[in-house]
């Protein structure tokens, strides 16, 4: 109803536009637009057969088996005088369709209404035991038995679909007058549908007792969001002021659901899981720049915020009721404050400097608490006070100076180099403060006629100010009374406060050896690396190759081809251990190295005929990608299993024709072939809610491949010609 209501306020607006008296012009314009209507329509309809049903084909469409759907897109423009009105469309015959009405006057005012939406598909092979999925309250399935394992149990499971649908509206104004400018828009954005949620029973820590299940998650929220700005534009200045409002509302809280597993100790008969939270965040800010000269302009941005959560707290679980929580709802808030200021100056006509700043900080209102918690869901009660944890109110500020000077050293070719000054504090963090340091060196040359070529090269090093210290983040989380110790091992370093150095090579390099004939090449490289004498993240290597070639054979025809290829290299250090002796033992080490390989190619054709009339587009692309992750161990260690490759493969043809029966009137064919494949360990073979894991009920399997072939005939329709 909503698509229906923003087309008709659209129109109706253009209906009051156009009765009102034209503005008639002095001198006629030669560049003025032709009063009437331009545009196009396209109409036709197209068939979807495929091999397979898998969600991974119409993951953001909709589009999932055989089936036939309306082809449709249209972009009309109506002027008359100094009015206008604008239609378009997009994908109107599939679920991720769009539709955008605006009209108003020339210099003076314009409306507009918008309408998209969107599927995102998560998985299509799902089997649940629950039989009301879409309910703030999951029931057990009148066919299924309980058991105290899955093996034990009798399954009547229910296939359901698992995927999101966005729908948005937005609505919106904007108004000129002289050198001012005021607009407002709003949006409202509608989430539905059903995701998979690990829900946990039991002490994680005892196998004899923990038991888990994947639930399909509800999922219905909207968030309404409201902006508003007024801008002045000098000749010199240019000023802005705006705001931001946003409100979140989950219409989901909290999820409770019945416990498919029964005899085991300290289990509840019902579950219970929390959900986002309803939240609010409003900002205003103030933004401009000045020209002082030619040669010299200075702008900046203050802007201000405040986020706000202060939904009741969710007992710990079913049955305990919300009096064992040291705060009946979460009072959270958080404030932010961000600054920035932009000088650019040329000193002479072939230097030239940039000088940025950027403050951003938080500040945090969220109280500090202990909570006596219960482990999961399960009737053993509380934890004791020692045992306790507490929420962490973290702040951040952060500062960063950037220069840059670019200088022209002779034709066409240019040097540059950059700095980049920056800290960043945190608090509840193994370190208090990080800094980094990056320089850059660039050049970039058009000195010969046919080759354009550049490279840069940059180096970046973080430091911690002061020692890095687990102990920091122990003593917030638990309480006073709890004897010391640790959570994440001491010599763990996490990668965002960790030192770190980091490389990056950047080459571009173009040729034109004919007016017919253009080749290209692009190479990056970056690397990280940490300090290999503690636990963490060791090295990330990133290669990116691209090589394409483009050439017109004749006035009507082209053809183009590429090729890139993607290498990424991870390695990680850990350690395993079950007791303090065993958390310093070097010999317990072990390190997973990761390597992702993928490989595309594409190539292209593009055709004229019978005078333009006949038009042909043939579009390839094929791309490999395969993931390996290894294994090494230290010697007090069992020798350790890779794990298998992990492969996917996608193919597309997309083979386009359209023909120009008349003037104004288009004929078009399209085939389009897509093929994908994926050999995955951890799905290939698995069935959700079945007997093969014993201690948790699943809920997605495999993801199939599939083929899939779309034949389609449309018409355009073409306006103004």
């Amino acid at each position: 109803m909503s698509y229906l209501r923003g087309i008709g306020w659209g129109v109706l607006c253009w209906l009051v536009l156009l009765g009102a008296p034209p503005v008639m012009a002095e001198d006629p314009d030669p560049y003025a637009l032709s009063e009437g209507f331009e545009g196009y329509l396209t109409l036709g309809g197209a068939g979807l057969f495929t091999d397979d049903e898998s969600f991974k084909l119409g993951e953001y469409n909709g589009l999932t088996g055989n089936e036939g759907y309306l082809v449709g897109e249209t972009d009309l423009f109506y002027n008359r005088g100094g009015y206008y009105f604008d239609l378009s469309g997009r994908n109107l015959g599939l679920e991720n369709r769009s539709v955008r009405v605006e009209s108003g006057r020339y210099g003076g005012y314009s409306f507009f209404a918008e309408y998209d939406q969107g599927p995102h598909l998560v998985n299509g092979v799902n089997q649940t035991v629950f039989q009301n999925p879409g309910s703030s309250f999951l029931t057990l399935n009148p066919g299924f038995t309980q058991g105290a394992n899955t093996g034990a149990m009798t399954f009547g499971n229910r296939a359901e679909g698992l995927g999101i649908r966005r729908d948005a509206s937005r609505f919106g104004f904007e108004s000129l007058f002289k050198d001012f400018k005021f607009g407002m828009t709003y949006e409202r954005r509608e989430i539905d549908g059903l995701m998979s949620m690990g829900a946990p029973f039991g002490n994680s820590a005892s196998s004899a007792v923990s038991r888990s299940v994947v639930l399909p998650e509800t999922v219905d929220s909207v968030t309404n969001t409201l902006h508003g700005n007024m801008e002045y534009a000098g000749d010199r200045g240019q000023y802005q002021v705006y705001f931001d409002l946003s409100w979140y509302d989950n219409r989901v809280e909290n999820m409770r659901f019945q416990n498919p597993f029964t005899g085991v100790a300290g289990h509840p008969a019902t579950g219970l899981i929390s959900r986002p939270p309803d939240n609010q965040h409003w900002r205003a800010g103030f933004s401009g720049g000045y020209n002082f000269s030619e040669r010299t302009r200075f702008a900046g941005t203050v802007e201000y915020g405040i986020m706000r959560q202060n939904d009741p707290l969710v007992p710990f679980s079913v049955g305990t009721g919300a009096a064992l929580l040291p705060r009946q709802s979460a009072d959270a808030e958080i404030h932010t404050f961000l600054t920035t200021f932009n000088l650019s100056h040329r000193p002479t006509a072939k230097l030239s400097t940039n000088l940025r700043f950027r403050h951003y900080q938080t500040i945090n209102h969220t109280p500090r608490q202990f909570f006596n918690y219960v482990v999961n869901d399960d009737t053993g009660g509380q934890v004791g006070l020692s045992n306790s944890l507490g929420n962490l109110p973290f702040d951040t500020v952060q500062d960063r100076l950037n220069l840059d000077v670019s200088y022209y050293l002779l034709k066409a070719t240019t040097l540059k180099l950059g700095y980049q000054w920056e800290i960043m504090d945190r608090t509840f963090r193994e370190v208090d403060e990080v800094k980094e340091n990056t320089f850059t060196a660039g050049l970039r040359s058009g000195y010969f006629e046919n080759i354009v070529a550049g490279y840069q090269f940059s180096l970046a090093l973080r430091e911690e100010t002061d020692p890095y210290e687990e102990a920091r983040v122990f003593a917030g989380r638990h309480h006073p009374s709890t004897a010391p110790g640790f959570d994440t091992n001491p010599e763990m370093r996490r990668y965002d406060v960790a030192e770190r150095t980091r490389f990056r090579h950047d080459v571009n390099f173009s040729y034109f050896p004919t007016e017919r004939l253009d080749l290209g090449f692009f190479y990056n490289f970056m690397e990280d690396k940490y300090d290999a004498r503690f636990l963490g993240l060791e090295s990330f290597k990133q290669h990116a190759f691209t090589f394409d070639v483009g050439y017109q054979h004749a006035r009507n025809m082209r053809f183009h081809f590429y090729y890139t290829l993607e290498k990424i290299e991870t390695i990680q250090n850990n350690r395993s251990f079950n007791n303090t002796a065993q958390s310093v033992d070097p010999t317990r080490n072990w390190a997973a190295i990761q390597d992702n390989v993928v490989h595309t190619f594409g190539a292209g054709l593009d055709y004229k005929a019978r005078g333009d009339r006949l038009r042909l587009a043939l579009d390839y692309w094929y791309s490999n990608s395969e993931e390996d992750i290894r294994f090494r161990a230290g010697s007090s260690l069992a020798t350790p299993r890779n794990v298998p490759a992990l492969i996917t493969r996608t193919q597309n043809v997309d083979v386009k024709g359209t023909y120009k029966v008349r003037k104004n009137l288009d004929v078009g064919l399209r085939y389009l072939f897509q093929m994908f494949e994926t050999d995955d360990f951890a799905t290939d073979g698995f069935t959700p809610s079945s007997t093969q894991i014993v201690q948790v009920l699943t809920l997605s399997g495999t993801v199939r491949d599939y083929e899939a072939h779309t034949g389609m005939l449309f018409f355009t329709y073409r306006l103004g010609d």
